[in-house]
């Protein structure tokens, strides 16, 4: 008996099947589209923020240059506070921003004059102002005559009133480094020195014990 070919029918889709369809064809489309149209909404946004961020740093260094411009000519205390670093100032009023006011005009100053201003302690005003407590000031010191005498003289380094904050930086990085050399070679001069001092204990305690000691002993045993 011959086989019956049935012929190939294609399976009806329901009506609802086809209106699914088309509706996820509709949605692709619309979030193709919505994708796209938030692609070039970004884009042009990040440029907005590029054009923005552009002129933000324009008008920041117009401003900067007119202030620059606005600071009165030579050294002064406005040019310190153009580029020096907030933790570096130390508290209006105190001693040691007396110092820093004084030193603020470029001059140098004897030792006797900041004495005259400061009482015998500016060394340690100065000391702060060079070392960590406030950001190592690069300031100079030399030997030299002042009123019949010789005497250090102290003066701030031009970069601290160069109102570039480069200049002021490296000024602070020799000065750093200058402050940790002394302060390596005066722990190795300590260290040093306590070594001859145990020596001379031992030396001082071997004496004693000789003269004195042996002395006690006798009178004890009389």
């Amino acid at each position: 008996m011959a086989n019956k070919k049935h012929p190939i029918t294609r399976k009806k889709m329901h009506p609802t099947s086809i209106t699914r369809s088309e509706s996820t064809l509709k949605i692709g489309r619309k979030s193709r589209q919505l994708y796209s149209q938030n692609s070039i909404k970004q884009h042009t946004d990040t440029c907005a923020d590029r054009e923005f961020e552009s002129e933000f740093l324009k008008q920041q260094n117009e401003s900067n240059s007119m202030l620059l411009c606005s600071l009165p000519l030579g050294n002064s205390m406005n040019n310190l506070l153009f580029t020096a670093p907030e933790a570096a100032l130390p508290n209006t009023g105190s001693p040691v921003y007396e110092l820093l006011l004084i030193l603020s005009d470029g001059n140098k100053h004897a030792r006797d004059h900041l004495c005259n201003l400061l009482g015998g302690g500016f060394r340690g005003y100065l000391q702060k102002l060079t070392g960590e407590c406030y950001q190592y000031w690069f300031i100079h010191s030399e030997q030299s005559e002042y009123n019949g005498k010789r005497q250090a003289l102290y003066w701030l380094d031009e970069s601290h009133f160069s109102c570039d904050l480069q200049q002021d930086k490296d000024a602070r990085t020799i000065a750093k480094k200058q402050y940790k050399d002394r302060s390596y070679y005066g722990s190795k001069s300590a260290v040093k020195r306590l070594q001859q001092a145990e020596q001379d204990k031992v030396d001082a305690d071997t004496e004693y014990q000789q003269r004195i000691g042996s002395n006690t002993e006798k009178i004890k045993n009389l």
